[in-house]
């Protein structure tokens, strides 16, 4: 059984709603301007630039080093014996600002650049090794073997090409 506080506790706070719920607050914005606010801010904040754009692309490279190196450091501190998790958290956070605040762009770029040529030879490497481990593999007793081989030496000999052509700036 409710108690005479707790009804006139439940009515008053239902009284509050009903009255403040037809209130209409004209001066306070809706949730499309404030997002666009919030849009606008994150945009100053960030040079006011696209991702598309060299600059953008600069803070996306300061951001995942971010990331990059927060989680490097959060994981070596608990690899620490009886160290405590929030002071692990804290000095990873600090350092992790700190580098990316003071990392030189140049070193940026130059990281993103050979990042992006070992991922794009690494995706080529792969099917030309496999390519070339199956022309290990397959017998050479009846004649279409030789004409698989040859088919196989033909494509790997294409990805080639194109990483060479890509390499020296054709594409």
């Amino acid at each position: 059984m409710l108690y005479k506080k707790q009804v006139l506790s439940i009515s008053l706070l239902l009284m509050l709603m009903f009255i403040f719920s037809t209130a209409v607050l004209a001066a306070v914005a809706g949730p499309g301007e404030i997002l666009s606010d919030v849009g606008d801010f994150l945009r100053e904040w960030l040079g006011g630039t696209n991702i598309t754009d060299d600059a953008g692309l600069l803070v996306a490279m300061r951001i995942i080093l971010f990331f990059l190196v927060f989680t490097v450091l959060f994981v070596a501190a608990h690899l620490i014996p009886n160290f405590n998790n929030r002071l692990a958290l804290v000095i990873a956070l600090l350092i992790s600002v700190m580098t990316v605040l003071f990392f030189p762009q140049a070193l940026l770029i130059a990281m993103g650049e050979t990042y992006t040529t070992v991922i794009a030879l690494l995706v080529f490497a792969v099917p030309i090794g496999a390519l070339i481990a199956l022309l290990w593999r397959l017998p050479t007793a009846p004649w279409y073997w030789n004409l698989i081989r040859m088919g196989i030496i033909v494509f790997a000999w294409t990805l080639l090409n194109i990483i060479t052509t890509a390499v020296e700036g054709g594409l």
